[in-house]
């Protein structure tokens, strides 16, 4: 992961997002303060940790973010729910990028039977459509085409995902709301807080 924090007080301020109080914590431009929590599952040790890693970073440029763990039912019945503004979760991975995509930005995934998965609720019929062609793609070609699609159309959409950045443990992978780098992850988490 990147961490950038000038580049992200810059564009934060550009926002208007700046401490007008001057406790060492931004507000948004209406003057309420700039919030967040970061939902995880109780015990579950790298989740937790990368929780307080993101709230360290995110601190550094003033915004609070207060970590949240919870039973791991809870944590399922919040995430299907919508009931977080930000939360870590994980997916699948494979030998080509398909089953991230497809965990992460599959609208069938966004059913209670399918927890944790696609619980930003953002769709897109073509991302789906894109999805359901590839399993039945046999030429090479066609499947990197597919994936060059997928990219093309993913950064548009991200501002309105929940999924943000990603960090690896291991063989893990863990994203905290709305694929991107820290950067990224710093200006979406401000238009989360502001309503955009």
């Amino acid at each position: 992961m990147t961490f950038n924090p000038q580049l992200a007080a810059n564009r934060l301020d550009k926002l208007g997002i700046v401490d007008h109080n001057g406790d060492g914590w931004r507000e948004l431009p209406s003057g309420k303060p700039l919030t967040l929590s970061l939902l995880t599952p109780y015990g579950w040790s790298d989740f937790n940790t990368t929780a307080l890693l993101v709230s360290e970073m995110l601190g550094r440029i003033g915004i609070h973010v207060v970590p949240q763990e919870c039973e791991y039912s809870r944590f399922v019945q919040r995430l299907t729910e919508g009931d977080y503004q930000i939360a870590l979760t994980n997916y699948p991975e494979g030998s080509t990028p398909f089953k991230y995509f497809d965990t992460a930005f599959n609208s069938d995934y966004q059913a209670p039977q399918y927890p944790r998965y696609a619980m930003h609720f953002y769709q897109n019929p073509e991302i789906d459509h894109l999805l359901s062609q590839f399993p039945l793609t046999t030429n090479a070609t066609s499947v990197w085409r597919s994936f060059a699609s997928l990219t093309a159309l993913l950064p548009a959409s991200r501002s309105r995902c929940r999924c943000i950045t990603r960090c690896n443990f291991t063989s893990t992978t863990h994203h905290a709301l709305k694929a991107g780098s820290m950067k990224r992850t710093l200006w979406r988490a401000a238009r989360l807080a502001a309503g955009a």
